[in-house]
C-alpha cells in the first residue's frame, strides 16, 4: 500500500527499498562495523539492498512481496547509513525522505542516534515502529523535528494490512499528495475521506 500511494499519474517519486537486521554474534557486529565489501554486508551483516530508487513501483510491489523476514540483531545504524549512500542516486531537485520501519530495539542506541543525525542532515527522517518492543522514547528522539510529524506508531503488524497507518504515512511526508491517496485504496476501490478519518 506504502508504494501504491506513489503511483499515480504526474508523481515522480522514486522508492528504494533496504532489508536490515544485522549477525548473530558479537564478533560479527564488530567486523561490521569496521566496514566491510557488499557480499560481508549482505551475508554476514544482513543489510540487503533490494531496490535502488526506481520509478518501477510494479517490480518494487513484486520484489518487496517475495522478502523473507529477517532473523538476528538490529543494526540499525548501519542501515541507515545504507539508506544515506542511496540517496544519491536521487535527483538533485528532489525531496529526501527515509522511512524506517522497525519491530524492536536498535542494537545500540548511541550509534543509532549518531546515525539520524548524519541522516537528518540530507533527509527528513520518519520512523514507522511496529509491536511494543520498539523504542518509542528512543524513536522519538531519531526522528526529523517535530517528532510528531515523523512517528506513525503501529500496534502489531497486522495492522499493516489496514489503510488507516500508510494513509497516516502519506498524510505526513506528501500532505500534498494526500487527496489523491485518500481518494482510492490499493485495489482501486472509492474512499472517502471521512471513512478514512474514522478508521485512522
Amino acid at each position: 500500500m506504502f508504494v501504491d500511494a506513489f503511483d499515480f499519474p504526474g508523481v515522480r517519486a522514486k522508492l528504494g527499498v533496504i532489508l536490515y537486521s544485522g549477525p548473530s554474534t558479537w564478533s560479527g557486529v564488530y567486523k561490521c562495523k569496521r566496514g566491510s565489501g557488499d557480499a560481508h554486508m549482505k551475508n554476514v551483516c544482513k543489510i540487503r539492498t533490494i531496490s535502488h530508487l526506481t520509478g518501477d513501483m510494479a517490480s518494487l510491489k513484486d520484489q518487496i512481496g517475495k522478502l523473507p523476514y529477517p532473523r538476528g540483531s538490529t543494526l540499525t545504524s548501519l542501515a541507515l547509513l545504507r539508506a544515506e549512500a542511496e540517496l544519491n542516486n536521487g535527483r538533485p531537485d528532489a525531496k529526501s525522505i527515509i522511512v524506517v520501519f522497525t519491530d524492536g530495539r536498535p542494537l545500540s542506541y548511541r550509534e543509532t542516534e549518531q546515525a539520524s543525525r548524519k541522516v537528518r542532515k540530507i533527509s527528513r527522517l520518519l520512523w514507522v515502529p511496529v509491536t511494543k518492543f520498539a523504542p518509542l522514547g528512543q524513536i522519538k528522539k531519531y526522528a526529523t523535528r517535530r517528532w510528531q510529524e515523523n512517528v506513525v506508531v503501529v500496534k502489531e503488524f497486522r495492522d499493516l494490512d489496514s489503510i488507516a497507518p500508510v494513509s497516516a504515512v502519506i498524510a505526513d511526508i506528501c500532505p500534498e499528495h494526500t487527496s489523491a491517496w485518500h481518494a482510492f485504496d490499493p485495489s482501486g476501490k472509492s474512499l472517502t475521506e471521512g471513512k478514512l478519518k474514522q478508521t485512522a
